[in-house]
Parts: structure tokens; sequence; C-alpha cells
């Protein structure tokens, strides 16, 4: 699996698209939250 392939699963599970993914990225706010939602951390 390529990166993008695994990105973009990762995505889908948050219900968003590759584009949606890409402006979303360049907000560093709204990026953070996403990859927060995808692997949250404890203890940090």
């Amino acid at each position: 699996m390529t990166w993008r392939r695994s990105v973009a699963a990762d995505m889908k599970t948050v219900g968003l698209t590759w584009l949606q993914s890409k402006r979303r990225a360049q907000d560093r706010v709204s990026w953070r939250r996403t990859v927060d939602a995808l692997c949250p951390t404890t203890g940090t």
C-alpha cells in the first residue's frame, strides 16, 4: 500500500475526501484536530 492510499483510507474513516484532506492540511489547527481524532494520545 502506498502512503497516499493509506492516508486516503484513514481520511475515509473520518468521512473526508482526498481534496477535503488537502484543504484541511493547509489549516494547521484543523489538521491537528483531524490527526488527533485518528491517532489519539493519552497523557500528553
